[in-house]
């Protein structure tokens, strides 16, 4: 049987059966497969046919697909294309119970390309005649949410400011799962902290690996865009070729307009993510991280909020589930007493609602009443039916026991509003300037819900206070400025080739690819300790973008001008015929008087630590890289692989460290540090 030529993979599914093959077995070498029975094999039982090349559409049909009966009558069937590979076969009228019925794949079903089967193919099937007496339970929808990058792999997904991609992924998630788990979705995690068990290796196979044995029906894969400084709106990929997944992907784009304001596109991909697991998937950038304006909306606690909103309302609506209204939030307060005060709790606070109302709800406190008799801060615990979040209300009793403001009725308390500097002190005011209302000013004395603030870090802090004699919380707004600081060097490091591009390759085998990147890593890690901002073209081997060799040089471009580097570093290995050839030269662009600066510190340098023939800087005009990079950039050629000793020394670790460090200190000397 010439297996190349055939091209069907057949494999029908009592809970989905996956045929394996070797890479060059284009189909199985026999005709009739073994019959199927089982509880699962119903009335209404769905047959689904997995092919391993794309089929041509024309020739699925109820003319070359076809179920008999075991009087060998066709049954009415609905034959239809889920995706360019898989076909589903559904009966239009119930089969029998214990009757038995043969499907039958006729030689007639092509692939795109126009080959056909070399035989028909059958299988036998029995209807269950107990399904009545163990009626199955509606199935549960399971949705993963995956929040993308974390712990060490952050990628590109690192806003001007410092905001990083992954903290806003992993919010909106969590968000999104409480919001389906709210509407009865069975919501799996691939993660709901910052720590992960993977590598930035392994980190798509890990994640499809939980999306797979959850049996998942939907994955939502959420991250922040990192390719333009300028450019605004989500972007959702869906997978190429299927319906389902461009249908969610739509949803999940018009939600994201209408709850959270942020226009959008959809587009096809076989990004990984999406291909390596059987849930309809899609993967969502809520937006522009590296935009400075979209950054500081994407970190909004509004923008999350409602990013979360999106996702699950578009999940909901795949799944044709109507959402219901449930209490998103009830509010914790903060109560300012002064000592021996009366104060009961509430018995009803307001909870917002998903739909946007608020509604008085009843809480249930874990003590029956308020003990004012010692200064202190205490903590009192609520619950609310139908919410899962415990309601908190701080109470600070201030030690004192009269204010020593007079008994003067206050008639108005202006807000306070104070600019500091970071790392400024500051002490809270003991007294406000108050209004009685026979119009006198007088300073009356207040209690804060702090007894004092941090001053080390920008950004605002509100406190509330409170007088004697006055029914009215007063506001006191600090603003802390940041200190004005040095500007930060912000150099690119370009690990070369990568992905399907292994660069060259010694004669042990030793990928150029695997060198360029540890070595890279390496010289970021100096560079951060000396305060040097460092941006990778690449922390992994797994990129989508270095599958496309027609752009992958462009986008190592766009990332460093994206990025507004200083200094760009391309970081190689040579290669030549003859094996007894060695050295390390540095590239430059011509006419780049910073290029050519910094090719003689690093080449200097690596020269100086490693005593190794030194070949020199060459100017080399031709260089993608170099030409259309915007900051001065070079290409240092670390050493020839192909000759073996040198081989051996750019596998080694402690090679790879001395070069790193060579090739940091050649950096620092260009940038002055």
């Amino acid at each position: 049987m010439n297996l190349i030529k055939r091209f069907l993979i057949f494999s029908v599914i009592v809970f989905f059966v996956v045929v394996g093959l070797s890479p060059r077995a284009l189909a199985l070498d026999y005709e009739e497969l073994e019959e199927r029975k089982g509880e699962d094999i119903n009335t209404n039982k769905v047959w689904t046919i997995k092919f391993n090349n794309e089929l041509d559409p024309e020739s699925i049909n109820t003319d070359n697909i076809v179920v008999l009966n075991d009087k060998n009558e066709e049954q009415k069937i609905k034959v239809e294309c889920k995706d360019s590979k898989t076909v589903s076969v559904s009966p239009l009228e119930s089969y029998e119970e214990g009757k038995t019925y043969t499907l039958v794949i006729k030689d007639q079903v092509k692939s795109k390309k126009g080959n056909k089967i070399k035989a028909p193919v059958k299988m036998k099937f029995t209807i269950n005649t107990t399904q009545t007496e163990k009626p199955e339970s509606p199935k549960v929808p399971v949705v993963v949410l995956d929040a993308g990058r974390a712990a060490n792999d952050e990628a590109n997904e690192i806003g001007p400011s410092g905001v990083k991609g992954k903290d806003i992924n992993l919010y909106v998630a969590l968000k999104a799962g409480e919001i389906l788990k709210a509407n009865g979705i069975n919501v799996v995690y691939t993660r709901t902290t910052d720590s992960v068990p993977w590598s930035a290796n392994e980190s798509i196979a890990a994640r499809s690996k939980i999306v797979n044995d959850a049996k998942a029906d939907i994955l939502v894969s959420i991250h922040c865009n990192a390719i333009s400084t300028t450019a605004t709106g989500s972007q959702t990929y869906y997978l190429k070729g299927d319906a389902n997944s461009q249908k969610l992907a739509s949803y999940i784009k018009d939600e994201l307009y209408n709850k959270a304001s942020q226009n959008g596109v959809i587009e096809e991909s076989t990004l990984k993510t999406l291909s390596s697991v059987n849930a309809t998937a899609v993967y969502t950038n809520l937006g522009y991280i590296t935009n400075p304006k979209e950054e500081a909306i994407l970190n909004t606690q509004t923008f999350k909020d409602n990013s979360a909103v999106a996702i699950a309302s578009a999940v909901l609506k795949y799944l044709s589930i109507p959402q219901k209204v449930y209490i998103t939030e009830v509010p914790g307060k903060t109560i300012l007493l002064y000592k021996n005060e009366k104060y009961t709790l509430p018995t009803s606070l307001d909870a917002k609602m998903s739909d946007g109302t608020i509604s008085k709800v009843t809480v249930k406190w874990d003590k029956t009443s308020v003990d004012t008799s010692k200064e202190g801060t205490y903590y009192y615990k609520g619950t609310v039916l139908n919410y899962n979040n415990e309601v908190t209300f701080k109470i600070i009793v201030n030690s004192k026991v009269d204010p020593g403001t007079s008994n003067a009725e206050i008639k108005t308390i202006n807000d306070i509003n104070v600019k500091i500097t970071e790392g400024d002190k500051y002490t809270l005011p003991q007294t406000v300037e108050a209004t009685t209302i026979l119009g006198e000013t007088i300073q009356a004395d207040v209690i804060w819900d702090k007894e004092s603030i941090d001053t080390s870090k920008a950004g605002t802090i509100t406190l509330i206070g409170r007088v004697k004699n006055y029914n009215k919380e007063i506001k006191l707004t600090i603003v802390i400025s940041p200190k004005s600081v040095e500007k930060k060097i912000k150099v690119v490091l370009d690990a070369g080739h990568g992905g399907p591009d292994s660069g060259a390759v010694g004669q042990n085998k030793t990928k150029e690819k695997d060198i360029t990147l540890a070595v890279t890593f390496k010289i970021g890690d100096i560079l951060k300790k000396n305060g040097i901002e460092v941006i990778y073209t690449r922390t992994n081997d797994t990129d989508s973008w270095l599958n496309d060799k027609n752009t992958e040089l462009q986008t190592r471009v766009n990332i460093a001008n994206n990025a507004k580097a200083d200094y760009f570093v391309s970081i190689h290995v040579n290669s030549f015929d003859n094996s007894s050839v060695t050295g390390v030269e540095t590239c430059y662009f011509g006419g780049s008087t910073k290029g050519m600066a910094l090719a003689k510190n690093i080449q200097n340098e690596i020269i100086s630590e490693l005593g190794f023939k030194d070949r020199g800087i060459k100017e080399r005009n031709g260089l993608y890289v170099l030409k259309y990079t915007n900051a001065p950039a070079v290409l240092v050629e670390l050493e020839f692989i192909s000759n073996p000793e040198k081989e051996a020394m750019l596998k080694n670790p402690e090679y790879q460290q001395k070069y790193a460090e060579a090739i940091a200190r050649g950096i620092m000397k260009t940038i002055g540090k």
